[in-house]
């Protein structure tokens, strides 16, 4: 009986100081993350974007992300565009709150175009068209260190590997990024 006790005392002790799986979990070195909603950069329209370090623990250097969205603008008929912006991007500046960034992203884009004829309610001409495009953005960025509002500027080269086309006439145009949303460390 005594025997049964010490074990059972000496694998209750042995449990005790051995961590569990859920306590090393909770330890795990977190990630930054950002969730945003920019308009035209990249994604060359609105879009809805996810992005992450890849380096945990960190709030600067190389980074993925990934977006969707579009836009339709209704002048004389409908042009709609539909995005899905990648990146991969480095922002510099650990210690700030201010930071830069670079990036290169490839965008996949889905132009359509309707011209209305004035007379008659309906389309004369339907155009569309699938583009990949890259945008090398050179920005600033507003971000907290761990959880908060998040600011993106960016201004760069549009390449369209494939002009002229309903995007641009130019295989390079100069373009600017605006982005809003909520960075934060899990």
């Amino acid at each position: 009986m005594k025997r049964n006790l010490a074990l059972l005392t000496l694998s209750c002790l042995l449990l005790s100081t051995t961590p569990l799986k859920a306590q090393e979990e909770t330890n795990a070195a977190k990630r930054s993350q950002s969730v945003y909603l920019e308009f035209a950069g990249s994604g060359c329209a609105l879009t809805v974007n996810y992005e992450f370090r890849l380096k945990k623990e960190r709030i600067s250097g190389l980074g993925l992300r990934i977006g969707a969205g579009g836009l339709a603008i209704d002048l004389f008929g409908t042009t709609s565009v539909f995005s899905v912006p990648t990146e991969l991007n480095y922002i510099w500046g650990e210690k700030t709150r201010v930071s830069g960034e670079i990036g290169f992203s490839l965008t996949y884009l889905h132009i359509r175009d309707e011209t209305i004829s004035w007379f008659f309610d309906e389309p004369d001409c339907v155009e569309k068209e699938d583009l990949l495009v890259s945008y090398i953005p050179l920005g600033i960025r507003f971000r907290p260190k761990t959880n908060g509002l998040l600011v993106r500027l960016n201004a760069g080269p549009v390449i369209n590997y494939s002009s002229p086309n309903l995007w641009s006439d130019h295989a390079i145009d100069p373009f600017l990024g605006i982005a809003v949303g909520y960075s934060f460390m899990k």
